[in-house]
C-alpha cells in the first residue's frame, strides 16, 4: 500500500478530475505546389479515409470493457462502482479520442486504476475527516466558485460553461468539491497539529548540501557586446539585396568614432534590431547563445574594439565587444540562507508527506481495488523537488536571444 503515498500531491484537490495526458502527434507538412494533381486526388479520397479512421477509432465502451460493476470494496462492502468511476473517466477519455490520441489498453488500465484509487482515497479521507468534526463553509465555497467563474468569463465569454462540460461537471458538483477541499485541509491541520516539527536545518547541513552539489553553484563565462544590425529584407535575400545591406553597413561603420564613443547613439538611429533602444547593447550571454558567425567575430575582438560588418542569416552586424566575465563559483556564504530555507522546506514537506501517507495507508488497509494493477514499482518513495530549482541562487539577467 505504499503506492498510496504517491497520491499525496493531490490531497488538497481530491475530488477534482484526473487528467489523462498523452502526446499528440505533430501534423505533417503541406505537400509542395508541384504535387497539385496528387492533392486533388487525395482530397477526393479524404472523406472516405476519414470515415475509415473514425470507424477504426475505439469507443469509450470498448476501452473500458475490463471494468467490473464493483470497482473497489472496503471491509467487504462496495466502496466504488463502475458508474461512479466513469463519471470522471468518460469525459477525459472521450476528449482524448476526439483529439485523435492513440490510447492503448495499458494506458486506459493505468488511468482507470489511478483514478479509482484517487476516488477511494477521497472517500475514506472524507469519511474520516467528517468523523473528526471537520466541516465546510458553504459561503466561502460559493465565493470561490464565483471567483473562478468570473476569471474564466473575463478570459473568454462562455469559457466556464465549456470547461465544465469538458470535465463532465456542473456548478453544484464543483461547489461540492470546493467544500470537500476545505474539509480535507481542516483534516490535515488536525492530523498535523500534534506532530512534532522537524529540527531546523543547521549550517553544517547546508554546507554538506553545498559541497555535494557543486554543479549548482558554477556560473559560466559570460560575454557581452553591443551591435548595429542592417537587416536583410527577407529570409532569402538576393545578391543585390545583400550587396545593398553590406554597403549600408560599411557606411555606418565609417561614421563610428575610433574609440566607439558614439556607438550607442548611432545604434539607436541605424540598427534594425530591437536592442537599438538600449544603444545596441545585448547584455551578458554565455557562449553558444548567439549565431556562430556573430560569436566567432566577437571572440576575436578585445573589449571596446569594433568589428567590420559581419554577415549572419539576419543581415550584417557591426559588433562592439564588451567585457567578459570569467567562469566563477558562487560562494557558500552567498547562498547559505537560500540553501537553509530549501532544506527547512524539504524537511517540513517530508514530515507532512510521511504523516499523511501513514494516515491514508491505515485508512486504506481494508480497501481492495478490483482492477488490473498497472506495472509499476511497489514502493514509490515521495520524490523531493528539484534541488537546483529551489536552492540554486538566482540566475543573472535573462539570456538574450540570438542576435537579430
Amino acid at each position: 500500500m505504499k503506492f498510496i503515498k504517491s497520491l499525496l500531491s493531490s490531497l488538497a484537490v481530491l475530488g477534482m478530475t484526473y487528467q489523462l495526458t498523452a502526446q499528440e502527434a505533430a501534423p505533417a507538412e503541406a505537400i509542395a505546389a508541384e504535387a497539385a494533381p496528387a492533392e486533388a486526388i487525395a482530397a477526393e479520397a479524404a472523406p472516405a479515409e476519414a470515415a475509415v479512421a473514425e470507424a477504426a477509432m475505439p469507443t469509450f465502451e470498448a476501452l473500458v470493457s475490463f471494468v467490473p460493476e464493483i470497482v473497489a470494496t472496503r471491509k467487504g462492502e462496495t466502496a466504488l462502482t463502475r458508474e461512479e468511476l466513469f463519471q470522471g473517466m468518460k469525459p477525459q477519455i472521450e476528449m482524448a479520442l476526439k483529439q485523435g490520441i492513440p490510447l492503448t489498453e495499458e494506458m486506459v488500465q493505468a488511468f482507470a486504476y489511478q483514478h479509482a484509487q484517487q476516488l477511494v482515497v477521497r472517500n475514506v479521507v472524507l469519511e474520516a475527516a467528517q468523523a473528526a468534526g471537520c466541516t465546510a463553509d458553504m459561503a466561502k465555497a460559493k465565493e470561490m466558485l464565483e471567483d473562478l467563474k468570473k476569471q474564466s468569463e473575463e478570459q473568454q465569454p462562455g469559457l466556464f460553461a465549456m470547461q465544465l462540460a469538458e470535465y463532465g461537471l456542473t456548478e453544484d458538483k464543483l461547489l461540492e468539491q470546493f467544500c470537500e477541499q476545505q474539509i480535507f485541509e481542516q483534516y490535515q491541520e488536525k492530523v498535523l497539529a500534534n506532530v512534532e516539527k522537524p529540527a531546523p536545518a543547521t549550517e553544517e547541513e547546508a554546507q554538506k548540501f553545498y559541497e555535494e552539489n557543486p554543479e549548482y553553484w558554477k556560473q559560466p563565462e559570460l560575454l557581452s557586446a553591443s551591435h548595429i544590425l542592417v537587416q536583410f529584407p527577407s529570409q532569402s535575400p538576393t545578391d543585390d539585396e545583400k550587396a545593398a545591406a553590406l554597403k549600408k553597413a560599411q557606411e555606418i561603420r565609417a561614421t563610428l568614432a575610433e574609440d566607439g564613443s558614439n556607438f550607442a547613439e548611432v545604434a539607436a538611429v541605424q540598427s534594425d534590431c530591437p536592442s537599438s533602444e538600449q544603444g545596441g547593447y545585448l547584455d551578458q550571454f554565455p557562449r553558444g547563445a548567439m549565431v556562430r558567425e556573430f560569436e566567432d567575430a566577437l571572440l576575436k575582438l578585445k573589449e571596446g574594439e569594433i568589428s567590420d560588418p559581419v554577415e549572419t542569416i539576419f543581415g550584417y552586424h557591426i559588433i562592439k565587444a564588451g567585457a567578459t566575465q570569467p567562469e566563477s563559483t558562487t560562494s557558500f556564504e552567498e547562498v547559505k540562507e537560500d540553501i537553509m530555507a530549501f532544506l527547512n522546506q524539504s524537511k517540513e514537506r517530508s514530515a507532512v508527506g510521511e504523516t499523511m501517507g501513514n494516515v491514508i495507508e491505515k485508512l486504506m488497509e481494508d480497501v481492495e481495488i478490483l482492477l488490473p494493477q498497472p506495472q509499476m514499482e511497489d514502493d514509490f518513495e515521495e520524490e523531493e523537488p528539484e534541488a537546483e530549482e529551489a536552492a540554486k541562487p538566482e540566475e543573472p539577467a535573462e539570456e538574450p536571444a540570438e542576435a537579430e
